[in-house]
């Protein structure tokens, strides 16, 4: 897997489930509280995503600043991982939190089903996130160029 790809993975993640992936209620028959859980829902979605972004660009940086040094560049992956970690776990968090309220506010035992789904499957792939892309990081630049 890319670096590419697994770092696209995860701003789409953080920018499009929380937004599309979840069957809300109608507008106009939601409260005031819930519009406005969507809304920073959707603005932690599009920060999520800008600092996803700008950890790509610091590990483009690392790789290209440390080919040929397989030590200095694990160490690079490393420390800029370690920067953005505490933007993926407060995200995961933010996430979990978002549907355990969506699963206790549900109207339907379909909705509960649907929102504890996209849970189990977001709220894990965030938490190993740093692992995942530590491991496409190092595949991404020891590939043969």
């Amino acid at each position: 897997m890319s670096l590419r790809l697994i770092l696209s993975a995860a701003a789409v993640i953080g920018l499009a489930l929380p937004v599309q992936a979840v069957i809300a209620t109608p507008a106009t028959a939601q409260t005031a509280a819930q519009q406005s859980e969507e809304l920073d829902m959707e603005q932690a979605s599009v920060r999520f995503k800008e600092r996803m972004e700008a950890m790509k660009t610091d590990l483009e940086a690392v790789v290209a600043a440390n080919t040929g040094n397989p030590e200095a560049m694990s160490a690079g992956i490393d420390t800029t991982i370690a920067r953005y970690k505490g933007d993926i776990d407060a995200f995961a968090n933010m996430m979990d939190t978002y549907f355990t309220t969506a699963i206790d506010g549900a109207e339907t035992e379909a909705q509960k089903q649907e929102y504890q789904g996209v849970r189990e499957q977001v709220v894990p792939m965030l938490r190993t996130l740093p692992e995942q892309i530590r491991a496409a990081t190092l595949e991404y630049a020891n590939a043969p160029k």
